[in-house]
C-alpha cells in the first residue's frame, strides 16, 4: 500500500539549526516539526507503521536558499518516528527513496 501526504509551506528544521539551538529551543523546534507532520499525516489518514516503509521526500521552495537534503532529513525522519509513521529510521525499518529539493515558480 502507498500513502502520500503534502505539508504546504513546510521545510523541516535543519540539523544546523538544531545544533546551534539551546536545549529548550531545540525541543520546541522538534516538537513543532512533529506537530505539523502529525497533523497532515492524520488528515491524510495514514496509519501507524507496522513494518518497514519506503520514504521519499520532495521539498519545493519558491524563494530563498535551497536547503541541503541531508540537512533537513534528520528532523523529518525523527518526526515520522515520533508520530509512529515509522517504527524507526534505521535500515531495518525504513528505506530512503528519492529525495528531491528544488525551486518552484510559485506554490
Amino acid at each position: 500500500m502507498r500513502w502520500t501526504f503534502t505539508v504546504p509551506d513546510f521545510i523541516p528544521t535543519s540539523v544546523n539549526a538544531l545544533m546551534h539551538a539551546g536545549i529548550g529551543k531545540r525541543h520546541r523546534l522538534k516538537k513543532s516539526d512533529k506537530a505539523i507532520v502529525d497533523h497532515y499525516a492524520r488528515q491524510a489518514g495514514i496509519p501507524w507503521a507496522t513494518g518497514p516503509r519506503l520514504v521519499s521526500v520532495a521539498i519545493m521552495q519558491p524563494r530563498g536558499k535551497l536547503p541541503d537534503a541531508d540537512n533537513v532529513l534528520k528532523s523529518l525522519l525523527d518526526s515520522l518516528v515520533a508520530c509512529r509513521l515509522l517504527i524507526d529510521d534505521d535500515a531495518v525499518h525504513m528505506e530512503l527513496g528519492r529525495v528531491l529539493v528544488e525551486r518552484v515558480e510559485k506554490l
